[in-house]
């Protein structure tokens, strides 16, 4: 999940439901912007995390016994691999160009490990 810190608690987004908000940012973009393969490229948004249940594997909760962010939820690498490379086949069975967006996030988040 992410999890904002406030002065009141936390603002937390659940996982699974990141990428959909960020696919409303996405269909509010001006037509001049859009790409080719648009349709395409906004459901490798909108799914791009989609099957990611390793989160609920982990313990969630931090210490404290607040909500853990993300990037403090750890995986070896063993598994980060596998749960990369299974997105990665199913975007592709979505699509070619789904399926490349997936890899290009999936080498973003683990290209410096």
């Amino acid at each position: 999940m992410i999890v904002n810190y406030t002065d009141n608690g936390w603002e937390v987004v659940l996982h699974p439901s990141h990428a959909l908000l960020a696919g409303h940012l996405a269909e509010r973009l001006e037509l001049k912007h859009r790409i080719p393969f648009w349709f395409e490229t906004l459901m490798a948004i909108v799914e791009h995390d989609d099957m990611e249940e390793r989160f609920f594997r982990h313990q969630l909760l931090a210490e404290c016994g607040g909500p853990k962010h993300f990037a403090f939820v750890r995986f070896d690498a063993k598994e980060r691999f596998s749960g990369a490379a299974k997105r990665i086949q199913n975007a592709y069975n979505k699509h070619r160009w789904v399926g490349l967006l997936q890899s290009m996030h999936q080498d973003f988040l683990y290209a410096q490990e």
